[in-house]
């Protein structure tokens, strides 16, 4: 028996779905946080710790840690940001004694600071969502950052 086509009052449409939007991943956003927080730091536009050590600064700055910056919670705190010439920061990489004692001569408490923000979000469970850290601390740097830009203007 032969099958007749079906007729169809109108044609078949393929149902194409709109791609959604992407969120951005973790590392995304922890890099243009990174982006963010050096460019921050680094407007001083010196070495915090010219003629320590009596090392003759170069003029490559770079954006150091007072503590690890392993430590993805306080990674882009700014009282966890230190603008460093390569030369001091490769000293102090190699001299962690040494860079106890000048972060804590350099900015009294910033090792109280952050050790009380490393416990207390060992504390909270569940931890926070590091994209939402991420995200604050980015809309935190955006936001000084156009407020800088106003009051220079």
């Amino acid at each position: 028996m032969k099958r007749s086509p079906i007729k169809r009052k109108s044609p078949l449409v393929s149902k194409i779905r709109k791609p959604r939007p992407k969120k951005p991943s973790s590392t995304t956003l922890k890099n243009k946080a990174d982006k963010l927080a050096a460019a921050w730091c680094k407007r001083v536009g010196e070495c915090r710790a010219q003629g320590y050590a009596g090392i003759k600064c170069s003029q490559r700055l770079e954006w150091a840690h007072v503590k690890s910056r392993g430590h993805l919670v306080i990674r882009h705190d700014p009282r966890n940001s230190v603008c460093l010439c390569n030369l001091h920061h490769r000293h102090f990489t190699v001299n962690p004694d040494e860079w106890v004692k000048w972060a804590d001569s350099n900015d009294p408490g910033v090792w109280d600071y952050l050790n009380s923000i490393l416990i207390l979000r060992k504390e909270e469970r569940p931890p926070k969502k590091m994209i939402d850290v991420y995200e604050e601390w980015i809309r935190w740097y955006k936001e000084k950052e156009s407020s800088t830009k106003e009051d220079g203007d």
